[in-house]
């Protein structure tokens, strides 16, 4: 079990100085996105429309959480391994209630199969939290990294194929949706170890946390503008 930073964030500036601050603003900003769409879904008396922006607000709370979790990580010592842990099971709470719009409200062809498939990754991710060896906690990441790309893909393909079907106001919707989303995720994918090992000092550290701010108003004037 890794307790300790890795050796691939050590030293570089990694969650230090603009790129912290940037990061918060982006944590800042999904939490405001989150008292936005509640506002909206108590205002609003249509109920597909009420449960859309429940949804969505608690999308934004679970992964700003994500991001909290991931800040603490890093400077609680000793715990990097288990505040990484919990942020894989809120990021994964986060696209179950996207998922969940997407199957209920609008793609209900796929009669709940991704949503099934998000859930069973959440219950690997609490697995994974538990590790009760260090072979079942190996099988469990394992199969994590395997589906919450899945599920994440199947967001963006989804939202493609609102676009493709759908004309006017819920088009503009579905596009803001899908930009936004992609951008949130593709920072998320930067921000792995992974990348980071390859890519620094080539990309710097604040280019992820901007990506996921011109993302998190993409996403979220989509839903208010249009």
């Amino acid at each position: 079990m890794i307790f300790q930073i890795p050796d691939a964030f050590v030293g570089i500036g990694y969650y230090e100085g603009i790129s912290l601050i940037l990061w918060i603003v982006a944590t800042v900003l999904m939490i405001s996105s989150t008292i936005i769409f509640m506002i909206k879904a108590i205002k609003i008396q249509e109920k597909s429309a009420k449960s859309m922006f429940i949804a969505y607000g608690l999308f934004y709370i679970f992964f700003g959480l994500t991001r909290i979790l991931y800040i603490e990580a890093v400077y609680i010592l000793g715990m990097f391994d288990f505040f990484t842990n919990l942020g894989y099971i809120t990021q994964i709470l986060a696209l179950i209630f996207i998922i969940y719009v997407l199957e209920t409200q609008i793609v209900k062809s796929t009669k709940f199969f991704f949503l099934i498939i998000t859930i069973v990754a959440f219950v690997i991710a609490l697995i994974s939290l538990v590790g009760v060896t260090s072979i079942r906690r190996y099988f469990a990441l394992t199969l994590l990294f395997i589906l919450v790309p899945i599920s994440a893909s199947v967001i963006m393909i989804l939202y493609l194929y609102v676009i493709i079907k759908s004309i006017g106001g819920i088009r503009k919707k579905a596009i803001g949706l899908f930009i936004g989303s992609l951008m949130m995720f593709a920072s998320q994918v930067m921000d792995s170890e992974v990348f980071i090992s390859a890519t620094f000092p080539f990309v710097p550290l604040e280019i992820t946390p901007i990506i996921m701010i011109i993302g998190v108003i993409i996403f979220t004037l989509s839903q208010v503008k249009f």
